[in-house]
C-alpha cells in the first residue's frame, strides 16, 4: 500500500517533537495529513549546502552531506525537500548526523524526490551555528557510458520553539557517473580518434598528456554550497581550486601530493575543502596593537577548512602547509579605498585581527594572498593617520598606504617624525617588510648586530637575500644614519631581486648638478634608481647624495619599489 504524501508541518513537529520525550516522535510521524500555518521570518544569512563526491564509478554506494549555517535562532523541526536525476542515482537511505536529532519521516515514492522531516527530540536538543545535519546515501545506476547529475536541497524549512518559520536558499551538489572503458578512458570517447592518423594520435597524445601535468582541477561551488569533496584519484594535474563566486582556494601541487603521502591508498581517499560564511567574529576587535588606527570590515568573513579523507574513513584535519595555499576574496564594497585593503586572520587567542598581506587584482577586483595556516579571514580597510602628517602633505597619502601594508610606523601611536633620519637598521627592516621576507633567527655574521636587537632577524634575511653586505666583512653599523647614495644602492639591489634579474645603467645621474659629488661604488645605482623612477633628485637639480635620507624620503622610495615592475 503506498503512503500518503507528507504534509505535516513545522508546527506540528514543534509540539509534538520539541519538547516531549523522543518515544512521541513516532506519533507525530503517523500524524501526516496534520497542516498548521505559520508565521514567515526572514533570515538573510541562513545558508544550506551540500557536499559529497564529484565523481563516482558505476554501481557505487556514495554519501552526501546536508548542513546549515548560521543558524541564529535555535532550530527544533525541519522540513527538507530533495530533487536528483533518477535515472543516475538510487536513494537509499538517509541518516542523522547530530545527537538528539531524529529523522522522524521520510518520503521518497516519487522518482528523484525525497523528503525529510527532522525533529529534535527535547528542548536541550536545538540546531544552531553552522552544523551537518543528515547523511544521504545513494548509489549510482550502472551505465553504459559517463553522465553528469545533481542533487539538490530544493527546499529548506526551519521552525523554532515560537511555531516561527525560517526559509534558507536551496543548495546543489554535482555528481558524476565515470564509466572506465577498456582502454582506460571513458567510453563517452573510445572511438573518438579511431580514423585519424596514427602518427598525429601519438602527436596529440603527447600534448595531452604535457597539458594534464599542468592543469589545476577548478570545482566552482553552486549558490549556497559551502564543501567540495574531490577524490585523490582524479587530482593528478598541478593543483586543486575550490571557487565559490569570487571566493576561491588553491592548493598546490606539492600539498596535494603531501596529502595522497598521507592517504597511502590513493583509492577511496579524498580531500575535503570547506569555506563558511561567518555571522559573527567579533569583527571589531582592533587588527594589531596600534588600535588608534580606523578599522572597517570590508566584506564577508569566512572561516576555511581543509580535511583529509582517508580509505579506510578516518580524517586527518589539515592546518599549516610548507608550500603555502593561495586564497582569493573579492573585493565588495566600492566605497573602500583599494589602497587601504588587506587580507587578516581573526587570531582567536587574542581575538584581533592580523594581517597578513594581499595583492589587488584591478581586473578581477579580488585581493589575493599565500596563507601558510588556514583560519577566518577577511578583508579589512586599515586607515592610520598621523598628526603632524596632514591630508595636505605630500606624503600623506603614501604613509597611509604603507601602513595599511604594515611596512611602516610612527615614532609613536599618533606621531611619524617625517623629517627625521633613517638608520640603516630602520630601512633594511623596510625592504625586507617590503619584499615580504621572513625574519630569521640565525646568528648574524656581523659583529655589531646582536641576536637580541630588535633588527637582527631582518638583517639576517636581508644579507641571505644579498640585499646588504655591510660596510666592511663584520660590521653592519646599523645605527648609522642613512645616506641618499646608500639608499640607492640597497633600493636597488631589492628592485633587482623582487624581479628576478639585473637592470642595465644608463647616464640619467649627468642631469644633476652634483655628479661629482656621488660616490664611484654608487654611481651605477644612482643611474639606475634614477632612471626607474625610484628615487628622484631634491630642489635645484641636485640628487644631494651624501646627504642623510629623512624617514619620509624612505617610505616614498619603498611605495615606489612596491609599484615598480620590469
Amino acid at each position: 500500500m503506498r503512503r500518503k504524501l507528507l504534509v505535516i508541518s513545522l508546527s506540528t513537529l514543534l509540539t509534538c517533537g520539541s519538547f516531549v520525550p523522543s518515544a512521541a516522535l513516532a506519533s507525530a510521524a503517523a500524524n501526516l495529513d496534520a497542516n498548521v500555518t505559520v508565521a514567515k521570518q526572514t533570515n538573510d544569512t541562513l545558508l544550506s549546502a551540500l557536499s559529497g563526491p564529484s565523481s563516482v564509478q558505476p554501481s557505487q554506494s556514495f554519501k552526501v552531506v546536508f548542513g546549515l549555517a548560521n543558524v541564529k535562532s535555535p532550530a527544533y523541526a525541519q522540513d527538507l525537500k530533495f530533487q536528483y536525476n533518477a535515472d543516475l542515482y538510487t536513494f537509499v537511505k538517509a541518516n542523522s548526523l547530530i545527537d538528539g536529532v531524529t529523522i522522524i519521516a521520510s518520503e521518497n515514492n516519487m522518482p528523484g524526490q525525497l523528503r525529510l522531516l527532522v525533529a529534535s527530540e527535547g528542548a536541550e536538543h536545538p540546531v544552531t551555528g553552522s552544523t551537518d545535519v543528515v547523511e544521504l546515501e545513494f548509489t549510482s545506476k550502472q551505465l553504459s557510458q559517463t553522465a553528469s547529475g545533481t542533487i539538490t536541497a530544493s527546499s529548506v524549512s526551519l521552525g523554532d520553539a515560537f511555531g516561527k518559520e525560517f526559509q534558507a536558499d536551496g543548495s546543489t551538489v554535482g555528481v558524476r557517473v565515470f564509466v572506465q572503458s577498456s582502454d582506460g578512458g571513458s567510453d563517452n570517447n573510445k572511438d573518438k580518434d579511431k580514423d585519424k592518423d596514427k602518427d598525429k594520435d601519438k602527436d596529440k597524445d603527447k600534448d595531452k598528456d604535457k597539458g594534464k601535468e599542468k592543469e589545476i582541477v577548478i570545482v566552482e561551488l553552486d549558490k549556497g554550497q559551502t564543501k567540495a569533496e574531490v577524490p585523490l584519484s582524479q587530482l593528478t594535474g598541478n593543483g586543486l581550486q575550490i571557487k565559490n563566486g569570487q571566493v576561491a582556494i588553491t592548493i598546490g601541487k606539492s600539498t596535494l601530493d603531501s596529502l595522497k603521502q598521507q592517504a597511502g591508498n590513493v583509492d577511496g581517499a579524498s580531500v575535503q575543502v570547506q569555506m563558511v560564511p561567518v555571522a559573527d567574529t567579533g569583527a571589531g576587535a582592533a587588527p594589531a596593537a596600534d588600535h588608534s588606527a580606523k578599522v572597517r570590515i570590508a566584506g564577508q568573513v569566512y572561516e576555511f577548512s581543509i580535511t583529509l579523507k582517508k580509505a579506510d574513513s578516518t580524517e586527518v584535519k589539515l592546518t599549516k602547509f610548507t608550500e603555502g595555499l593561495m586564497l582569493s576574496l573579492p573585493l565588495e564594497m566600492a566605497d573602500k579605498n583599494k589602497k587601504l585593503l588587506g587580507i587578516y586572520y581573526l587570531n582567536e587567542q587574542t581575538n584581533e585581527w592580523e594581517y597578513i598581506g594581499g595583492k589587488v587584482d584591478k581586473e578581477a577586483n579580488t585581493i589575493n594572498v599565500k596563507l601558510s595556516h588556514l583560519s577566518k579571514y577577511a578583508v579589512l580597510e586599515y586607515n592610520k593617520e598621523y598628526k603632524d602628517v596632514p591630508a595636505d602633505h605630500w606624503a600623506h597619502e603614501t604613509l597611509q598606504t604603507l601602513s595599511a601594508k604594515h611596512i611602516v610606523g610612527g615614532v609613536t601611536e599618533s606621531e611619524f617624525n617625517p623629517n627625521g633620519l633613517t638608520t640603516r637598521a630602520e630601512f633594511t627592516s623596510l625592504l625586507v617588510k617590503a619584499l615580504g621576507l621572513q625574519p630569521q633567527s640565525k646568528t648574524s655574521t656581523f659583529t655589531d648586530v646582536s641576536s637580541n636587537d630588535w633588527y637582527a632577524g631582518d638583517v639576517a634575511a636581508a644579507n641571505a637575500a644579498g640585499l646588504i653586505t655591510g660596510l666592511t666583512d663584520s660590521t653592519f653599523a646599523p645605527n648609522a644614519q642613512l645616506t641618499r647614495e646608500q639608499m640607492a644602492v640597497l633600493l636597488v639591489r631589492a628592485y633587482e631581486y623582487k624581479n628576478g634579474k639585473s637592470v642595465s645603467a644608463n647616464s640619467t645621474q649627468q642631469s644633476y648638478t652634483d655628479t661629482a659629488n656621488v660616490s664611484v661604488w654608487a654611481q651605477e645605482a644612482v643611474n639606475k634608481a634614477s632612471a626607474m623612477k625610484l628615487m628622484q633628485g631634491r630642489s635645484g637639480g641636485q640628487f644631494d647624495p651624501q646627504s642623510d635620507a629623512v624617514r619620509v624620503e624612505a617610505a616614498q622610495v619603498i611605495l615606489n619599489l612596491l609599484e615598480t615592475d620590469m
